[in-house]
């Protein structure tokens, strides 16, 4: 039986499974339950009898929705079952998606609002057109390996991401008990991946800061902004390309920021970057785009029609920068390099500028080792604009030269 305790947004955040399922109920919101498995999987939940029948309506997964959204969720669910308008579909033996396509659409709207939603939906492409009216639970380990074994044949990396895609959907659908065991756990990856050395010379540097968001560019003005960015920032693609302006802080001050939510970051905590001078006159240049001026993000996606219908406000997405890229690289004969391999270069440009390893980790938002990352909560903000601006130094002596 579930505990019963008053929900408070710091406690959701902080709660941990240990090696058993963690099951509570919120005392201030009849029914609402959040299970919490050994893999921190945080899911929503009502959980009510009537009429001698008991409900389960799963409501969707922390963070991607919070506390609010939840009891909010939690009181229409409970007038639905009051009021008949949910039939047996809220019983927990017959809310299992009925195929891969349904489950897939379940897990992608049960990460919603979150950075690596774009992401996924790009990996699961492919299996969802190989596997969409198949009944996940009747999904068996061989075809799924026959499937990657064919795609690591031409697209070795693509085959390793759509695997650990589709291992992320089946382990999330054994936690809600959609099924009872992931049929590819313990599979090996498909390709074999060489470690990753690309980093970006003097030339290649020079070449990309001048003409990728030139006249003449095959590349977007707002992409080829972005793209410098990234390689300005240190930041990771995704977090420069869906940056958001109220993420944008002390803008017009001497010492302006970036602050990005534990929601944009890939680990469990958020980031603040400062933004050096040349890193503000790529936002201004962005913002002053027409596109940008009304949009609530820094670097928006073309408001295309989808069905005669405007798509809305959207950032521009890491594979659309990928996309970008590789075209730069084709028009300008530069041996291919990846949006990541910006990232690697930055960090490099600040060794050579003989920034200490500990300013440009923390610029880079990696996981600090051992229990520096539990106990050192200092900012580090002058070691990491010290480290922006190095990075920032070398490139424009670089692009001057």
């Amino acid at each position: 039986m579930a505990n019963k305790v008053a929900f408070t947004d710091r406690q959701i955040k902080a709660l941990r499974a240990a090696s058993a399922r963690l099951e509570l109920t919120d005392i201030t919101c009849r029914g609402l339950t959040i299970r919490v498995t050994p893999n921190q999987v945080k899911t929503w939940s009502l959980s009510l009898r009537r009429a001698s029948e008991r409900y389960r309506v799963t409501l969707g997964t922390y963070p991607g929705m919070s506390l609010v959204a939840a009891r909010a969720a939690a009181d229409k669910a409970r007038a639905d079952i009051a009021e008949g308008r949910t039939g047996k579909a809220s019983k927990p033996e017959d809310d299992r998606p009925a195929t891969f396509e349904a489950l897939c659409v379940s897990f992608l709207k049960s990460i919603e609002g979150s950075t690596v939603r774009a992401h996924y939906v790009y990996c699961l492409k492919r299996p969802r057109a190989e596997f969409g009216r198949i009944d996940p639970a009747k999904l068996g380990r061989r075809e799924i390996k026959v499937f990657l074994e064919s795609l690591a044949k031409d697209f070795p990396i693509m085959a390793n991401r759509t695997q650990a895609a589709v291992a992320r959907v089946l382990n999330w659908a054994v936690d809600l008990t959609y099924i009872k065991a992931n049929p590819i756990a313990g599979v090996k990856r498909s390709a074999k991946e060489h470690e990753r050395e690309r980093s970006l010379d003097d030339h290649e540097i020079k070449t990309l800061w001048r003409n990728i968001d030139a006249d003449g560019s095959p590349v977007s003005l707002i992409a080829g902004l972005a793209i410098k960015l990234v390689l300005l920032s240190a930041q990771r693609p995704g977090e420069i390309a869906g940056l958001r302006v109220d993420e944008l802080k002390n803008f017009d001050g001497a010492q302006p920021i970036a602050q990005l939510p534990v929601e944009r970051m890939k680990g469990d905590k958020g980031h603040s970057w400062p933004l050096t001078a040349t890193a503000c006159e790529l936002i201004k240049a962005a913002r002053a785009f027409q596109p940008a001026r009304d949009s609530a993000f820094v670097f928006p996606a073309r408001r295309k029609t989808q069905r005669g219908k405007p798509r809305g406000d959207r950032p521009i997405t890491r594979a659309a920068l990928s996309k970008a890229l590789s075209r730069f690289c084709e028009h300008y004969g530069l041996t291919p390099f990846s949006t990541h391999d910006l990232r690697r270069t930055a960090n490099s440009l600040a060794s050579a500028e003989g920034i200490p390893m500990e300013y440009s980790e923390r610029l880079l938002a990696h996981k600090l080792p051992g229990l520096q990352s539990v106990y050192n909560r200092h900012d580090f903000m002058a070691g990491k604009r010290a480290c922006a601006e190095a990075i920032e130094r070398y490139i424009l002596r670089v692009v001057g030269a």
